[in-house]
């Protein structure tokens, strides 16, 4: 069945789903609920400004009120527990004429800032109507509101054909429910409990494959060694005497592996992790150099344009000396630039290369290209990473990640990767972690504009770039413009991936001289910004990030081993989100931190607090991989099933990696 045969789906509806990349059922059926609302958790009336779900009844007659251009409709209300409130509707006259006084409502929203005794009202629900005491909630696609997306859906489950990987020996050996099910868990449970059996249907479902990949030992693995390296003692000494610091013992073990893997008769095939600052990327300009000095090309590709900059810059500095030739492939070259640095590439005469995914591009030709660095490993899947390491032949590569994950959940999700740990920083960080509730923000943001005020940098990261979500502060826009308000327009800039390449350089460039002292980003900041004299960071909203993206944007801050302090803005907190961010903390290690995310992460906590819900966890939760392991090496699976499996693999593991819980 295609989308265009949907009930309500006419040729603009279905251009505005293809524009959201929905192109077919499947599609359609893993565009998952932003949310959920519990209306078995209700609560009473509360002066407090914290979301939640009321269950009331009228008390009068509603009323639409115009004033100035703008309508609200408002009626005296009566909640479960005897108090009495005034409802608002902004905006939404219509409502007046849906509310009946001997029908009972389900109101979600909060109390009112400026109004005692006001609750404002953004969804509303009669009693008699609610099919189901937990409420799904998409995000809009273009015309398609919750209800419309909803109806979509139970059409497509109504026609769904099973296409499960596993058998029904399999389904029934581990009493797996069917796909089917698992979907109509998720977009139209019952309890919360169906919604986890679900999604852990679907993770097996995603796993599966992996499970089969690397149970047959067919990831990427290093083959006989083409090109030779001579002389790496003597480069090693060399490499060591450009160097401005002494290495850490654990950059130096590093090294060391690094050696060892060059000097045998196999291509080397390494996943180094890191802490935040704790100085890979020295360690893998190790690597570039070794590849040069034997007359041989490199490469170092990162997943943006920022971290690129950045790595070309540190490489003329530390290489300055050398005479060695570093290109830098950026989406703002002109077309000529970029004609004549592909020639020198090709040519040879480009030592190392530095740039983006655009270093995969076809037009990309090397002519010696033994040595590869992917910085940030986990944002490039397992097919970029071969696209770069086919550029030359058996092509030595060192993939790195400051996402600290524990190490049986490293090998499993990398296959037969050599790994090598940092796990200490060169310098002691003194970072001061505050979770501040919303009674204190006021008082926190005074410190804020004393501090940069007498020289201090602010990074703030959002979790969004536009206003669609409940908790303004989760917006970057609307975040900036509540920062401008406080500080002034000429001290803070605005970061976000939908900005122009050119205008992201530029704000960067701003905050980096000191310009503009506070910078408002998405999480574009995460990783390998590096702003040594920014020692204030401030998360908005961290309950919507993952503990390992907290880490990595603390890491943000004391990276010159400063004095430097770490901000939670908290407010709407579950008890399962406090203590998540009490850990977070209370505990600096990244290690530690992956580890308890690794051993408390459930199916996903869909209940933000007692009363309302928070976004689900729908990415692959990965404490399910040892029983997809289990089934992959099950012999109910056939040989022929194993080859469907491994052709699913081959086409999906670059989504697989990615999507795998890491943070």
């Amino acid at each position: 069945m295609n989308l265009s045969e949907l009930k309500g789906v006419g040729k603009t509806r279905l251009q505005q789903l293809n524009d959201a990349g929905i192109f077919c059922m499947q599609e359609l059926l893993n565009y998952f609920p932003k949310k959920y609302y519990d209306f078995t958790k209700q609560s009473g009336f509360f002066e407090d400004y914290i979301s939640r779900v009321i269950f009331a009844n009228l008390l009068e007659e509603p009323k639409v009120i115009r004033f100035k251009g703008l309508n609200y409709t408002s009626c005296k209300m009566i909640d479960s527990y005897g108090n009495k409130f005034t409802a608002i509707w902004y905006n939404q006259p219509y409502i007046k004429a849906t509310l009946n006084a001997e029908e009972s409502y389900y109101l979600y929203g909060k109390n009112s800032p400026k109004k005692k005794n006001t609750f404002v009202v953004q969804l509303t629900k009669c009693e008699k109507n609610l099919n189901t005491q937990i409420l799904p909630v998409y995000k809009k696609i273009g015309s398609f509101g919750t209800n419309s997306i909803q109806n979509l859906i139970v059409q497509a489950l109504d026609n769904y054909q099973e296409s499960s990987i596993l058998n029904q020996n399999i389904i029934n050996k581990y009493n797996l429910i069917t796909l089917k099910e698992a979907y109509k868990n998720i977009h139209l449970p019952d309890t919360a409990e169906g919604y986890k059996i679900g999604k852990h249907r679907l993770d097996i479902e995603r796993l599966v494959p992996l499970a089969v990949k690397n149970h047959n030992q067919q990831v990427i693995s290093g083959g006989n060694r083409y090109l030779k390296y001579k002389n790496l003692d003597n480069i090693l000494a060399e490499f060591t005497s450009l160097l401005t610091f002494s290495l850490t013992a654990d950059q130096v073990m590093v090294i060391n592996d690094i050696l060892k893997d060059l000097s045998s008769d196999y291509s080397m095939n390494r996943l180094l992790q890191g802490e935040v600052g704790s100085g890979k990327t020295i360690v893998s300009f190790f690597g570039l150099f070794a590849a040069a000095k034997n007359g041989y090309q490199s490469a170092i590709i990162a997943p943006t344009e920022i971290l690129a900059s950045q790595h070309y810059n540190n490489l003329i500095k530390a290489f300055s000396r050398t005479g060695l030739k570093i290109l830098h492939l950026s989406g703002s070259l002109t077309t000529a630039e970029k004609r004549e640095k592909l020639r020198l590439i090709k040519l040879g005469l480009a030592d190392i290369v530095v740039g983006t995914h655009a270093v995969l591009g076809d037009k990309v030709v090397f002519k010696n290209l033994a040595f590869c660095v992917i910085d940030e490993q986990h944002r490039f899947g397992v097919s970029q990473r071969a696209k770069l390491a086919l550029k030359g032949i058996n092509v030595d590569t060192l993939v790195m990640s400051a996402t600290p994950i524990p190490r049986s959940m490293a090998l499993a999700i990398y296959g037969n990767l050599s790994l090598s740990v940092i796990s200490s920083c060169p310098f002691a960080k003194d970072i001061s972690t505050s979770i501040v509730s919303t009674a204190k923000q006021s008082d926190m943001w005074k410190y804020v504009l004393k501090q940069i005020t007498e020289g201090s940098k602010a990074f703030v990261v959002c979790a969004n770039i536009g206003d669609d979500d409940d908790d303004e502060s989760a917006s970057a826009t609307n975040m900036y413009k509540k920062i401008v308000n406080l500080f002034g327009k000429q001290n803070v800039g605005l970061l976000h991936g939908k900005l122009s390449k050119e205008a992201q350089k530029q704000v960067m460039d701003e905050f980096a001289t000191g310009n503009i002292k506070v910078l408002v980003s998405t999480t574009i900041v995460e990783v390998g910004v590096d702003i040594p004299e920014a020692d204030i960071i401030i998360l908005a909203s961290p309950e919507k990030f993952g503990l390992a993206t907290l880490h990595q944007l603390r890491g943000r801050v004391g990276r010159n081993g400063s004095k430097s302090y770490c901000f939670c803005l908290s407010g709407n907190l579950s008890q399962k989100s406090l203590e998540r961010l009490v850990y977070f903390r209370d505990h600096s290690s990244g290690f530690d931190i992956a580890e308890y995310d690794y051993n408390t992460r459930g199916a996903g906590d869909i209940y933000g607090t007692s009363q309302h819900g928070l976004s689900p966890d729908f990415s692959v939760n990965f404490a399910n991989y040892d029983l997809a392991l289990k089934i992959a090496s099950d012999p109910l699976i056939t040989t022929e099933e194993k080859q469907h499996i491994l052709q699913k693999a081959e086409q999906d593991y670059s989504k697989l990696c990615n999507d795998i819980v890491l943070n």
